[in-house]
C-alpha cells in the first residue's frame, strides 16, 4: 500500500530516474512490483528523499548495483543499502524550501520560453542558399542496443533536441560505446541536431544545438547531425530561424510521411534558407 508522501523509484534502468513524490492518491492504492517504495519518518522528510535520491551520487550507486543484461535493476534491497546524507530535519525543511523556490523561478522561465515563438523579419536583399551550404558534416547518429544503456558515454536522445535552445547535458544517459564510435559520433560546440525519426509528423526535423562543455558526448541514430560554418552564418541565428513557423513548415514538407515520419540528410541539405550579411545575422 502506497500513501501520499511516499516516494517510488523505479528499479529498471535506475540510469532513467523514473522517481516520484507521491500527492493526492486515492485511497487504498498499490504500487506495482517494479518500483521500490520509500516513506517518510521521524529523520526525514519526504519531499527531501525525493530530491536526494534524484542526486547524481545517489543514481550512479544505483547504476553500481544494476546489471549490464537487456534490462538493468536494482531491488528494494539494494536501495536499502544506497547511502544518503541525512541533515537535522530542519535543514531538511530549508533545503526544500530553497529547492522548491528555485523550481517556481524555472517553471516560470520555461512557460515564458515555450509560449515563445520566434519571428525573423526576412529582407529581400538576404541572398538564398541551401543549408548544404552553410553547414557542413551531415551525419545520422549511433545505432545500440537496449543493453549498452546505462554506463560509458553521454548520448542524445531524441527526447534531448527538444530543447529550449541548447541540449541539456548534465541531464543526458550514458551508452557503452568503442572508442571508434565516439570519435565517428561525437558531437561538438556549435553543432546543429535535427529529428531524424518522428511519430508525429510535426516534430520531424525539430532542431536544437549543442554546447558540450568540455565532455565527450554522441548522438543516437535517430538524430541528425551538421556543423554550421561559423566564418558564414552563426549558429543560433540557423536554430532560431528553422524553429519559425514558416521553415518548421518547410521542413517538414520535406520529409517522407509514413507510420513513422522520417527525414534525410539530403533533403535537408537542399532546404532553401536566407542569409544575412555575417554581422547581421547574430541573434544575440
Amino acid at each position: 500500500m502506497i500513501k501520499n508522501g511516499d516516494v517510488i523509484i523505479s528499479t529498471v534502468r535506475p540510469n532513467l530516474r523514473a522517481f516520484a513524490y507521491l500527492e493526492n492518491l486515492p485511497k487504498n492504492c498499490l504500487a506495482s512490483t517494479g518500483f521500490a517504495v520509500l516513506s517518510e519518518n521521524e529523520k526525514i522528510l519526504g519531499r527531501y528523499l525525493y530530491y536526494i535520491v534524484n542526486q547524481d551520487s545517489v543514481v550512479e550507486q544505483m547504476i553500481s548495483m544494476s546489471g549490464k543484461g537487456q534490462y538493468p535493476s536494482i531491488t528494494a534491497s539494494d536501495v536499502a543499502e544506497i547511502e544518503i546524507p541525512l541533515p537535522p530535519l530542519s535543514i531538511q525543511q530549508q533545503i526544500v524550501k530553497e529547492i522548491e523556490g528555485y523550481q517556481k523561478i524555472i517553471d516560470g522561465a520555461k512557460q515564458v520560453v515555450n509560449n515563445y515563438k520566434p519571428n525573423i523579419t526576412i529582407k529581400p536583399e538576404w541572398e538564398m542558399v541551401e543549408l548544404g551550404e552553410v553547414c557542413e558534416d551531415f551525419k545520422n547518429g549511433l545505432n545500440f542496443g537496449t543493453d549498452q544503456v546505462g554506463r560509458g558515454t553521454k548520448f542524445i536522445n531524441i527526447k534531448d533536441v527538444f530543447s529550449d535552445c541548447y541540449v541539456d547535458v548534465l541531464n543526458l544517459e550514458k551508452v557503452d560505446v568503442s572508442e571508434k564510435e565516439k570519435q565517428s559520433k561525437k558531437v561538438t560546440d556549435g553543432d546543429l541536431l535535427f529529428v531524424r525519426s518522428s511519430v508525429k509528423y510535426e516534430g520531424v526535423g525539430f532542431p536544437s544545438l549543442v554546447k558540450t562543455n568540455g565532455e565527450e558526448i554522441v548522438f543516437c541514430g535517430f538524430i541528425i547531425k551538421c556543423t554550421p560554418n561559423k566564418s558564414i552564418v552563426v549558429p543560433e541565428y540557423l536554430l532560431y530561424l528553422l524553429r519559425t513557423q514558416k521553415y518548421r513548415d518547410a521542413t517538414v514538407s520535406l520529409s517522407n510521411r509514413s507510420s513513422i515520419t522520417n527525414i534525410s540528410q539530403d533533403n535537408l541539405k537542399i532546404l532553401k534558407i536566407p542569409i544575412p550579411p555575417l554581422k547581421n545575422n547574430n541573434p544575440l
